[in-house]
């Protein structure tokens, strides 16, 4: 019974470790995507901005709510946006804006989905 409850929680502090990581990288993928869509914004700016909404998520995780899921699965949308914005109807705008995009979709929003799955079979 010990061991099990041991295991347990193991498994929730590795989500919860994961979901950190992840929202994390994934902040900073967006106020690079930002940045270099609409050069107009300050990229330093962007980021600021970026990591304070990623900061106040995590505060309010640690407090007992799941805001860092929220914020990734906006994340993910974002990307996914962004994605359909650049590209549309399939043609490339310019390869540059492309990888800032292409990149974070391919990568990101997996490793979210793999990240909400197991959300699903902790709890």
């Amino acid at each position: 019974m010990e061991g099990s409850i041991v295991i347990c929680s193991a498994s929730v502090m590795l989500y919860f470790l994961g979901i950190v990581l992840l929202t994390f990288m994934s902040t900073f993928m967006v106020a690079d995507t930002v940045a270099h869509i609409w050069p107009a914004l300050s990229k330093h700016r962007v980021a600021l901005i970026s990591y304070g909404v990623w900061m106040a998520a995590f505060t309010l995780s640690v407090v007992d709510a799941d805001w860092l899921i929220t914020l990734g699965l906006a994340h993910a949308l974002f990307f996914i946006g962004c994605w359909l914005f650049v590209r549309p109807s399939g043609t490339h705008l310019s390869p540059q804006h492309d990888d800032y995009v292409q990149i974070p979709l391919t990568v990101y929003v997996p490793a979210y989905v793999l990240i909400c799955l197991l959300h699903g079979s902790l709890w």
